[in-house]
C-alpha cells in the first residue's frame, strides 16, 4: 500500500479493502504467536511501505505501543483461567482493606502471554487499516465500497470515518501531550500509567467524535443527501493483474486457515474426526 505520490500509488482501493478483510480473517483465526507475529509484521511493513510522514510514523508506533501495553497489562492482572503463574504480586492479600477486598492482585505469566497474542491481532489489523487510510482518498474509498455492492449508507459512513481518522488521531495526540505536561509518565507503575492515560484520553476524543458525527449528519441532511439514489464515479476503478494475483493468494490463505481451524475445533470438541485429516489437525495445532 504505497503512498499515492509514489510509484505504486495507483493501487485499486478495492484491493486495499480486501486486504484489510483478509488480514482481519487471519488475525482472528490464528492463535500461534509466531504465525500471528508474521501477520502483524506484514501489517507493520504495509504501514511503513505507505511512506508515512514523521508525524504519521509517530502516530503509528504510539497507537501500537499503547495497544500492546494496555492489552498485556490488563490481561496480566485480570487473567482468570487456570493454571496461572504469579510473576509479580502487586497487592498482597494481607494488605489492609484493599487486600482483603480483592484477595490480592497479581500479574500472571499466562495473562501476559494471552495479552501478547491479542495485541498481535490488533497490531496486524490496525497497521493495515492505517496504511489504507493514509494512502486512499475518501472519495475513492466510497467508490470502492459502492463497487463492492455495500449499502451506500454504510459505505458513506465508512468513508467519513476514514476522512476524519487523522483528525481523531491528532486529537488523541493533543490529549496525550496535555497529560504528559501534567506530569504523566507512561512507563511508570509497571505500565498502569499507560493504561490509565488511555482511558483518560478516550473520553475527550470520544466526545469530540460524537460532536463531529452530528455535524456531518446535519451537513449531509442540509444537502438533501439520499443514500437510495444511484451514483457514478468520475474515475472508474481498475484492478491490475498483480493485485488480482495477490488478492487470490491472500484469499486462499485466509480461507485455508479458517477452514483448518473449524475442522480442528470440531476434532478438539469431539464433534467430528476423520483419520485422513490427522496431518491437518497436527499442522493446525502446532502452526496455526
Amino acid at each position: 500500500m504505497i503512498n499515492p505520490s509514489g510509484a505504486a500509488g495507483g493501487l485499486d482501493p478495492r484491493f486495499k479493502v480486501a486486504m484489510i478483510f483478509f488480514t482481519g480473517m487471519l488475525a482472528v483465526s490464528l492463535d500461534n504467536p509466531a504465525s500471528l507475529g508474521t501477520v502483524a509484521a506484514g501489517g507493520v511493513l504495509c504501514a511503513l511501505a505507505s511512506r508515512p510522514s514523521g508525524r504519521q510514523l509517530l502516530t503509528l508506533f504510539t497507537i501500537l505501543g499503547l495497544t500492546v501495553w494496555a492489552l498485556m497489562v490488563s490481561q496480566a492482572i485480570f487473567y482468570q483461567h487456570l493454571p496461572r503463574t504469579v510473576i509479580l504480586e502487586l497487592i498482597p492479600p494481607e494488605m489492609p482493606l484493599i487486600g482483603s477486598l480483592t484477595g490480592g492482585v497479581s500479574a500472571y505469566y499466562e495473562g501476559i502471554h494471552h495479552g501478547a497474542v491479542q495485541s498481535l491481532r490488533m497490531v496486524a489489523t490496525l497497521s493495515v487499516g492505517l496504511a489504507a487510510a493514509w494512502t486512499t482518498d475518501p472519495s475513492r474509498l466510497l467508490a470502492s465500497f459502492s463497487a463492492l455492492r455495500l449499502p451506500h449508507a454504510l459505505a458513506f459512513g465508512a468513508a467519513a470515518a476514514a476522512r476524519f481518522l487523522p483528525v481523531t488521531i491528532e486529537e488523541a495526540r493533543v490529549a496525550l501531550r496535555a497529560q504528559r505536561m501534567r506530569g504523566l509518565r507512561l512507563s511508570g507503575r509497571y505500565g498502569l500509567n499507560a493504561l490509565g492515560a488511555s482511558l483518560t484520553i478516550a473520553r475527550p476524543v470520544l466526545a469530540a467524535s460524537i460532536r463531529r458525527a452530528e455535524t456531518v449528519a446535519l451537513a449531509a441532511a442540509s444537502r438533501a443527501y439520499d443514500p437510495q439514489e444511484q451514483r457514478s464515479s468520475l474515475t472508474p476503478l481498475k484492478m491490475g493483474t498483480v493485485e488480482k494475483a495477490i488478492l487470490l493468494t491472500a484469499g486462499l490463505a485466509a480461507a485455508f486457515v479458517a477452514i483448518a481451524k473449524v475442522f480442528y475445533l470440531l476434532y478438539a470438541g469431539g464433534v467430528y474426526y476423520h483419520p485422513a485429516l490427522r496431518a491437518l489437525y497436527t499442522f493446525t495445532r502446532e502452526v496455526l
